[in-house]
């Protein structure tokens, strides 16, 4: 077996061929280390790009349920409204009544709604009008004060949908949350579309790499702009290309940073957008993917390539965030860029469930509107209250007992003897006696103090007078069968 000799100069220059491809390897390596860092950071960046639309447009609070105020108020009883309102003089409108000290909790809350409702139902001719609308103008007093009840409770129960909508948190408008969201992305705060102010990205202006990115406070970076110029713009002193491995990136300016040059030579690298929509949804996701490559050294938080310095080297291309971590935990409220764009998600959330909340409220009042108009539709199809019936006279009937006659001289005092119980007081004798112009006891004599006579027994012995009498009591009878049955076939008849 033949044995090859290899001299130690051959492998001493293997070894440092070997060597040599390593280095290159490392170096090679190093290229494209902020890729993931460098891509979160862009597109938290593109959000405040061009002219932004915020999701969801903001659905407007209910408007008062003004309707069924007015209506409740027209039909509630007189006196209650007169509690609620001062009339006005010489033609004058109404005005709202004093509101009284002692008032409970319910009634506070309620009294500026009812006084107002009170002062435009007793405007004059209103009332009438309202009624009118609503189809009760010609409606019975009866079945007025049956709806009443019902429409009153309807009233109450939209004060309560109303009220709770009405006095609800403002959600913010469009432009406080693109202000917002702004000066978190590039310290440039304004609203329209116009060019970024790149100079803003820093909290001073003319800083090295060292200063911006290494040695400062929470503050010193204080935008994401700021944290995209120390992981992907490099010093001039290197070459090399931490964010994107096929990109040559802009150096840092000899003169300091943020300069306007070098931010649109960043935004070649990530692009900017004309046009953006900003949501909850996309916001939040934008800071938990920065937040999810934050990491943690002892009291420091970093974001990019880690390393002891943050020089801009091929080893120390990222930005430090000093007294923003406790034992390598990081506390991202402390990065204050971070903890604006939760605040616009958070501002975000809350518009999307106060437009819930608002387009439930304006439905259910739409509902209870519905609701009114029924019941006022069909407040002429209920029962009317029959009336309750007063005799033509107080003389005794048929059915009735005879009033008690007054032994009127027994009364010694003048004052209880009166001519309501049959008596008259004799100012000559200075006795009390029997009045004989007394409907008592004029009835009396009549029937000789006792009942009248009733039936057959009035007409003593004539039997055709008391066969009459028979026949007419029949007769009544049936007529008082066929109107309650004519009364309540029509009842149902309007019911259906």
């Amino acid at each position: 077996m033949m044995t090859v000799f290899i001299s130690p100069k051959k492998i001493a220059i293997i070894a440092a061929v070997l060597c040599s491809n390593i280095n290159l390897a490392d170096a090679k390596a190093d290229a494209g280390v902020n890729a993931a860092t460098f891509h979160a950071l862009c597109s938290a960046l593109q959000l405040g790009d061009g002219q932004i639309t915020v999701q969801p447009p903001i659905v407007a609070k209910p408007k008062p349920p003004t309707e069924i105020y007015t209506l409740n108020m027209t039909l509630a009883d007189e006196s209650w409204q007169k509690t609620l309102y001062k009339a006005g003089k010489d033609s004058k409108p109404p005005t709202a009544a004093e509101q009284p000290a002692n008032l409970n909790g319910d009634w506070k809350e309620k009294w500026s709604t009812w006084t107002t409702a009170a002062i435009a139902t007793n405007t004059k001719g209103e009332a009438d009008k309202i009624k009118k609308e609503h189809g009760l103008d010609t409606t019975a007093a009866s079945q007025i004060r049956e709806i009443s009840v019902e429409i009153s409770q309807i009233a109450d129960a939209s004060f309560d949908v109303y009220s709770a909508a009405a006095n609800s948190e403002e959600t913010k408008s469009d432009e406080d949350i693109i202000k917002e969201l702004r000066d978190a992305l590039t310290g440039d705060g304004k609203t329209g579309s116009e060019p970024v102010d790149s100079t803003k990205a820093f909290t001073t202006t003319g800083q090295n790499y060292a200063q911006a990115c290494e040695t400062g406070t929470t503050t010193a970076a204080k935008t994401a702009l700021g944290a995209l110029f120390c992981l992907c713009v490099v010093p001039n002193s290197q070459s090399n290309k931490p964010c994107i491995a096929e990109y040559t990136h802009p150096t840092w300016n000899v003169a300091g940073e943020p300069n306007s040059g070098t931010y649109t030579s960043l935004r070649k690298m990530c692009q900017q957008r004309h046009a953006n929509t900003i949501s909850a949804h996309k916001v939040t996701a934008a800071v938990e993917a920065i937040e999810n490559k934050l990491t943690g050294a002892s009291s420091t938080a970093m974001l990019g390539e880690g390393a002891a310095t943050c020089d801009g080297s091929d080893t120390g291309a990222c930005i430090k965030y000093q007294n923003a971590a406790t034992s390598a935990v990081v506390n991202f409220e402390k990065i204050l860029w971070l903890k604006k764009m939760k605040t616009v998600a958070q501002w975000l959330q809350q518009r999307e469930q106060r437009n819930t909340a608002n387009k439930l409220a304006t439905e259910e009042l739409e509902r209870l509107k519905r609701l009114v108009s029924k019941i006022a539709t069909h407040a002429t199809r209920r029962p009317k209250t029959p009336q309750a019936h007063v005799p033509p006279s107080t003389t005794n009937t048929a059915n009735s007992k005879p009033k008690q006659e007054t032994d009127c001289p027994t009364i010694t005092n003048p004052q209880d003897c009166k001519p309501a119980i049959g008596c008259i007081y004799n100012t000559t004798t200075n006795k009390c006696e029997k009045d004989p112009k007394s409907a008592v006891v004029q009835a009396n004599q009549a029937t000789g103090g006792s009942s009248p006579a009733s039936g057959c027994a009035r007409h003593g012995a004539d039997k055709a007078k008391c066969e009459n009498d028979k026949k007419c009591k029949l007769e009544g009878k049936m007529q008082g069968f066929w109107f309650l049955y004519i009364r309540n076939w029509l009842g149902w008849l309007f019911l259906l």
